[in-house]
């Protein structure tokens, strides 16, 4: 492999690697990210979640069993929720950045075939 080709690819992965760094550390693309993050969660909570009891329950315990359910849908759910939502928003823009230098590398080893 020449030495042009392979600075080429060093250029690109030291690239990659910056554009990673900007994805988790500028503020302006974390605050996207975290409204992002909003608009997830809240669809994701928004949907009904049912639970389905196999045997007859009394008044009493329905109503704790309501409580139970509110406190998981509004305490619980939302930060794990976010954290599982953030996760996946952070691993798709690294994937774009990856395809991104992917695609570079691809057009450098072609324009070195054609020469």
């Amino acid at each position: 492999m020449p030495k042009v080709l392979k600075a080429q690819i060093r250029s690109f992965l030291h690239d990659y690697k910056r554009r990673v760094f900007e994805i988790e550390h500028d503020p302006k693309l974390v605050e996207q990210r975290k409204t992002q993050v909003h608009k997830v969660v809240s669809q994701i909570l928004d949907e009904k979640s049912r639970f389905h009891l196999h045997q007859k329950v009394d008044a009493s315990n329905a109503a704790t069993l309501d409580l139970i359910y509110d406190f998981c849908h509004e305490a619980l759910l939302p930060p794990v929720v976010g954290k599982i939502a953030d996760r996946i928003l952070s691993l798709e823009a690294r994937q774009a950045a990856c395809l991104e230098m992917v695609h570079k590398m691809l057009d450098a080893f072609a324009a070195d075939e054609t020469t």
